[in-house]
């Protein structure tokens, strides 16, 4: 309550008081032998899910490619 009447009449430092109450310790951690890790485009796993992904798209794109290539043969002969 001392405080409280001497923050009110301004006879005390506010930052102070702050600087009193709020201490902060910072304990540094223990460094690790880290190795510095590439970025995950430049990772050997994420070049194969990519060439992956490729050889997908690529067998798809043939896939429907012939498909519709079958169907328009089809119709063709069905109109003469």
């Amino acid at each position: 309550m001392a405080k409280a009447g001497l923050l009110r009449a301004g006879l005390v430092n506010t930052n102070a008081i702050l600087q009193m109450h709020f201490i902060i310790v910072i304990k540094p951690l223990p460094v690790a032998d880290v190795e510095e890790q590439k970025p995950f485009y430049q990772q050997w796993w994420f070049l194969v899910i990519v060439a992956l992904v490729g050889v997908i798209i690529i067998i798809t794109v043939v896939l429907l490619l012939c498909l519709t290539g079958r169907k328009r043969r089809k119709n063709k002969y069905k109109g003469q």
